[in-house]
């Protein structure tokens, strides 16, 4: 309900439809097929992960040798206002290619991501969180420094491994249908500093759930290791 008050207070009409269209949809108890509604999300989450999870156990992955990964490229950077020239599609392509390129995609294992996003005060900084499996994992972590994956003044790791210490609260994390606002700073000293975690105001909150609202769940997701239909629908 907060997302459709916020998208029908917009002076943008096509927030207001949106906003309408989630409203009614809330309140008449429906499922709306968009990845905008947070209940959309929440079921969506439930039964991918559940199918991802299922997999992992399936193919004997305990959860200590899984991977959080998070994948971080200075392209997926769009100013605030121009949101809407990001294609899910080509990130996910330059990112095909460069796992491609490194033998991840090839690799035994299972690898698995979610686009997400970050507002830092001027802009989104799209990356992708999710998990690796054995030697893929490693050949993530060659990808470091190279392609185009470096470090920058506002990315300090663009590639991040580390040991998963509750599985399904990363997944669930990764997939979520939310987007956070973590505002840069000098301190007094003059060093770089990130505000904590925060809710997105109104009009950033109405630039992504606009956005959202014109993906294709699919289209956020990218994997290998687990064949062409994975969710066995």
């Amino acid at each position: 309900m907060t997302r459709a008050r916020r998208l029908s207070r917009s002076s943008d009409p096509d927030a207001r439809v949106l906003g309408k269209w989630l409203d009614a949809a809330t309140k008449e108890a429906l499922l709306p097929m968009s990845v905008a509604s947070s209940v959309y999300m929440r079921t969506a989450r439930r039964n991918l992960l559940g199918a991802l999870m299922a997999r992992l156990e399936k193919d004997g992955w305990q959860e200590s040798s899984i991977v959080a990964v998070t994948i971080i490229h200075p392209k997926w950077y769009f100013r605030a206002g121009a949101l809407h020239e990001a294609d899910p599609r080509n990130i996910k392509k330059q990112l095909q290619n460069s796992l491609e390129r490194f033998g991840v995609t090839a690799e035994e294992g299972i690898f698995w991501a979610a686009l997400d996003g970050e507002f830092d005060g001027d802009g989104y900084q799209l990356h992708f969180h999710g998990i690796a499996t054995g030697p893929k994992a490693n050949l993530i972590r060659c990808m470091s420094g190279r392609v185009g994956f470096t470090s920058t003044s506002t990315i300090q790791r663009p590639i991040e491994c580390s040991n998963v210490s509750d599985l399904r609260g990363w997944l669930s994390y990764s997939l979520k249908s939310y987007w956070i606002e973590r505002r840069r700073y000098l301190n007094s000293h003059g060093k770089p500093r990130r505000t904590s975690k925060r809710a997105l105001g109104t009009p950033q909150t109405q630039e992504v759930l606009m956005w959202l609202a014109a993906q294709h769940l699919e289209s956020l997701m990218i994997h290998s290791g687990l064949g062409s239909n994975p969710w066995g629908a």
